[in-house]
């Protein structure tokens, strides 16, 4: 292996480790070490292939509604930004990562005189760095569940009620039984249908490869309602995650242990009333303007 190869290679697990579904945006000096193991000019043309679109990592203030609503049974959409803490390779030490997506909650009656809530992921995303870039393609994203949990609305305190999603893993009790701690757990299983084991999450760019994880996900939300209708608050839960193998030799060697930020001021959302019938695509689109994102870098 020549010096820019193992500079690559370097790189290659300090930015997967950056990348993986809880696990991105890291702080630049994660890979730092990597680049003083060889002084050389790699060839930077891979980078091409990263988006040059930066999603900003932070929710701004509710936005003002043109028409005010309560909360209750209805379509509404969340934009959530997620903090965690990673070990992060070369030199196994903890950095700060983060992951935003958007997700739509179909709010109904429950029958009982409460309100229920089902959501579905639509996006998830990361700044890209140095030319490195995650994709989160459709089979990964048609691979995480419609959730269901109960939704509550006391005064102006909303709470989404806790929910859970496994990824990789065949689990008797998704909230409570351990991920599998290798690929040849009986338990593992290729949720997204790709041939490979757990979930594949692929990296773009200058880093070349895919990585093959268990994860899982509890999820909930408390926050606060204004007169308009738009809610703000903090994601609730916890997260777990286990590397099970990987396309490259070098980035199947890590051990991440992500954990979301002890902060809870550092994992927040946004939610809005949305037209009835919005699917995905449509949010998406909508999203920049919804959430007052138009004009962020």
């Amino acid at each position: 292996m020549n010096r820019t190869s193992l500079l690559m290679s370097l790189r290659a697990a300090a930015f997967a480790a950056c990348t993986l579904f809880a696990v991105t945006g890291c702080d630049d000096a994660s890979t730092g070490a990597a680049d003083d193991v060889a002084d050389t000019n790699a060839d930077d043309t891979a980078a091409d292939d990263v988006s040059d679109t930066v999603e900003p990592t932070e929710n701004p203030a509710c936005p003002t509604l043109t028409e005010p609503v309560s909360f209750g049974a209805g379509l509404w959409a969340s934009r959530q930004v997620l903090t965690s803490i990673a070990t992060l390779p070369p030199e196994n030490t903890p950095g700060e990562v983060v992951t935003t997506s958007l997700v739509l909650h179909q709010i109904s009656d429950d029958g009982a005189g409460g309100l229920s809530t089902q959501n579905t992921v639509c996006t998830l995303s990361q700044p890209p760095r140095t030319g490195v870039e995650t994709v989160f393609g459709d089979s990964f994203l048609e691979a995480i569940p419609v959730t269901t949990a109960s939704a509550s609305v006391t005064g102006s305190e909303v709470v989404f009620g806790e929910d859970v999603f496994v990824l990789g893993a065949s689990l008797d009790d998704e909230r409570t039984d351990d991920l599998p701690a290798s690929v040849d757990d009986p338990r593992v299983s290729d949720t997204d249908n790709d041939g490979n084991p757990g979930v594949t999450v692929v990296l773009s760019g200058l880093i070349q490869g895919e990585i093959y994880v268990a994860y899982r996900q509890l999820g909930g939300l408390t926050g606060t309602i204004d007169a308009n209708g738009c809610i703000e608050g903090l994601m609730d839960g916890s997260l777990s995650q286990v590397e099970l193998d990987a396309s490259e030799p070098v980035l199947a060697t890590f051990k991440l242990n992500p954990s979301k930020h002890p902060d809870p001021e550092r994992s927040t959302f946004v939610a809005l009333p949305v037209a009835a019938g919005t699917g995905c695509a449509a949010l998406i689109e909508q999203a920049p303007a919804l959430f007052g994102l138009t004009g962020q870098e």
